[in-house]
C-alpha cells in the first residue's frame, strides 16, 4: 500500500526524501528537480544485493525493449554509502488501496484484471516472467494507467524451454504456486506459476479474500458466480502441465466477452 509519513529532511544522491513508505521502511518518495520519484533502497546484505541487481537488470530489459506502458518505468540505479537505489516512476495508488476503499464495482474487477492479464502476457512474450503478483505490486498512475511493479523475484526465461529445473521459493506465499519447493530441484513451467498467482489475484479481488488451498485442491468462494469459480479454477489447476498458458487463459469465452473501455 502506498500510505506514508513525512519525515525529517533527508538528501540521498541529490534526491531530497519527502516521504517514507509506512508499510515498507525501504520505500521512499523523493524530490529532484522538482519532479517526485520512488527511491527503492536496499541494504549491503547479500540477499539484498541479489535483489538489487536482478530487479534493476530487468527493469533496465524491460525499458529497452520499451514495454513501460505496462510497467513502472526505471530512471537511473546508483549505490550510496554502502545501500543501492532503484530510481522509479511514481505512481498514483496500488491496487490494494482499490480493494480496500471498495472502489471497484464487478465490471471494473472484470476489466482491470483483464488488463492486468494482458500486461503480464507482454511480459511473457519477451520472456519475463513476474513470480511475485499481488495487489500491492498493481499500480495505477496519475494518468490512470495501470502498471506493473517490483521484479525483485522476477526472471528472464529461456524462450527453448517449456520447463525449468527450479530450486527454492518466489513471490509472496498467499500467491505462490504450489509446485515451488524450498529445499530440493523440481520440473515447473514459471509461466505458469504466474498463472496461478493470476488465479488467486483475481479471487482476491471479486471476494476480498484468498481462496483456500493446499498441495492438492482449491477451494474458492461459494459467494462468487458460478462462472468466475470455473474461471478460476481453470487458472489454478494444482498440476501445472494441465493449468493453461497465459495466452490460453486470454483465449477463454470468458475473457473475450469482457470488454475494456
Amino acid at each position: 500500500m502506498i500510505g506514508s509519513y513525512y519525515t525529517n529532511q533527508m538528501i540521498i544522491n541529490g534526491y531530497d526524501i519527502v516521504q517514507v513508505n509506512n508499510k515498507s521502511q525501504n520505500i521512499k518518495t523523493a524530490l529532484r528537480a522538482g519532479k517526485l520519484y520512488i527511491l527503492k533502497e536496499f541494504n549491503d546484505g547479500l540477499e539484498q544485493q541479489v535483489k538489487y541487481s536482478n530487479e534493476s537488470m530487468i527493469m533496465k530489459y524491460i525499458k529497452r525493449k520499451k514495454l513501460c506502458a505496462r510497467t513502472v518505468t526505471i530512471k537511473e540505479t546508483f549505490e550510496y554509502n554502502g545501500k543501492f537505489y532503484i530510481v522509479m516512476e511514481r505512481c498514483k495508488e496500488d491496487l490494494m488501496d482499490l480493494m480496500e476503499q471498495n472502489r471497484l464495482d464487478y465490471n471494473q474487477t472484470k476489466e482491470l484484471f483483464k488488463f492486468i492479464c494482458e500486461s503480464v502476457y507482454i511480459l511473457h512474450c519477451h520472456n519475463i516472467v513476474h513470480l511475485d503478483i499481488k495487489p500491492e505490486n498493481i499500480f495505477i498512475d496519475f494518468e490512470n494507467c495501470v502498471k506493473i511493479a517490483d521484479f525483485d523475484h522476477s526472471k528472464i526465461v529461456n524462450e527453448k524451454k517449456n520447463k525449468q529445473r527450479f530450486k527454492g521459493l518466489c513471490g509472496t506465499e498467499q500467491y505462490r504456486a504450489p509446485e515451488f519447493k524450498k529445499d530440493e530441484f523440481v520440473d515447473l513451467n514459471l509461466y505458469k506459476c504466474d498463472v496461478w498467482s493470476l488465479g488467486v489475484l483475481y479471487h482476491t479481488m471479486l471476494s476480498q479474500h484468498w481462496p483456500c488451498t493446499n498441495n492438492n485442491y482449491v477451494k474458492v468462494s461459494p459467494r462468487l458466480l458460478k462462472e468466475d469459480r470455473i474461471f478460476i479454477r481453470y487458472m489454478m489447476q494444482v498440476d501445472w502441465n494441465k493449468r493453461p498458458t497465459l495466452y490460453n487463459v486470454l483465449l477463454t469465452n470468458y475473457m473475450q466477452q469482457i470488454k475494456i473501455h
